[in-house]
């Protein structure tokens, strides 16, 4: 299934490359998830192929598989629980995640985003993600919006014009460090306040 909500901008080259990973790591169970969405990473322009992964699943516009999908758990851990992973979900999910999870725990949010995200974690799961994005989030500082809202710190430029009209996509399926780490810095709350002050010091 590929699933969008009603505040995302696509490529035009979203949907081919959705059904294309779909099919294509349909038999890699490690991969759990498809994303359509990716940050502007630095080391992502020097990639070969047209995706890369992480250990993090995004909402942005995604796509899984019937297997992955039921093997999901969505009933909430207990709190004892995550306090043991937090460490290793905190470094491989990315610094935001305890925060949204406890938020969650607590009743601030309704999120199933964080819980899916808890799944992957446990299952070592990793998640294709775009070399270039394909969707943009357009529901922030907009009153209509469930879970986002103030100043979009994860903007991103989208996809209108390839050179190659297939896909190449990564075989097999693994983690790059470079990648891995610019992902995290860019959920970290000092990167942030460093977005931020660009913005005030510039106008």
């Amino acid at each position: 299934v590929i699933v969008l909500e009603d505040d995302l901008r696509l490529s035009p080259f979203f949907l081919d490359y959705m059904r294309a990973s779909l099919k294509f790591y349909a038999s890699e169970e490690s991969v759990g998830g498809i994303s359509g969405f990716s940050l502007d990473l630095p080391y992502s322009r020097y990639l070969e192929n047209d995706n890369y992964f992480l250990r993090r699943p995004s909402s942005w516009g995604w796509a899984i598989w019937k297997d992955r999908w039921s093997e999901i758990s969505w009933n909430p851990i207990s709190v004892n629980e995550f306090v043991v992973n937090i460490l290793p979900i905190y470094m491989r999910s990315g610094p935001d995640v305890p925060r949204m999870y406890f938020s969650y725990l607590r009743g601030l949010n309704n999120s199933w985003a964080i819980r899916w995200c808890w799944h992957v974690f446990r299952r070592r799961q990793i998640i294709a993600y775009p070399r270039d994005s394909l969707v943009a989030n357009m529901g922030f500082n907009d009153h209509r919006s469930t879970h986002c809202s103030g100043r979009n710190y994860y903007e991103t430029q989208l996809t209108y014009d390839r050179q190659r009209d297939f896909f190449e996509l990564q075989a097999p399926a693994q983690l790059r460090v470079l990648l891995s780490l610019q992902f995290w810095w860019r959920y970290s709350l000092p990167c942030r306040i460093l977005m931020r002050l660009k913005e005030v010091l510039h106008g």
